[in-house]
């Protein structure tokens, strides 16, 4: 079956692929093993065209944690790249979403004015996104929320 098919059938199933990909997460917080996380992409091969969704959700669940948890989520972040073979792509479309839905995240996560900024510099600090990534977020910046985020990154 062609790759478009794969992703057609994995978006139908995406509710249930979120479920296990937000206890793959909430284990690793509660272990700090990733060995689940990696077996887990290494026998899931057709699930590579939406790992974005699970940097997403990573992501997510880091911005309600305390500084130890984020941490750790920075780290597995670093891993999912530079480990588990995750694409640049699949990082700059997660944070890509939070940025363009700021307004709407803000609402329910005070707090990720503050947090995103710092995920978004610790990938480029563990080469996880290319420092240009932060240039040309600033430069095509809507509105006042985005360009705070991206000051804060700068700082």
């Amino acid at each position: 079956s062609s790759h478009y098919s794969k992703t057609l059938t994995l978006m139908e199933g995406i509710s249930e692929i979120k479920d296990w990909y937000k206890d793959l997460i909430q284990n690793y917080l509660y272990s700090g093993s990733t060995e689940d996380i990696k077996s887990y992409f290494e026998n899931h091969e057709s699930h590579i065209p939406i790992c974005h969704f699970f940097v997403w959700w990573a992501l997510e669940i880091g911005f309600d944690r305390e500084m130890n948890d984020r941490e750790m989520i920075s780290q597995l972040i670093k891993k999912c790249y530079h480990e588990f073979m995750f694409s640049y792509a699949d990082f700059a479309f997660a944070f890509d979403h939070f940025i363009e839905n700021l307004d709407e995240y803000s609402i329910d996560v005070p707090k990720i004015v503050e947090v995103l900024p710092l995920f978004i510099a610790r990938s480029v600090y563990d080469q996880v996104i290319n420092p240009s990534y932060v240039l040309f977020g600033e430069s095509f910046s809507k509105d006042d929320n985005q360009i705070e985020i991206w000051d804060r990154v700068a700082a």
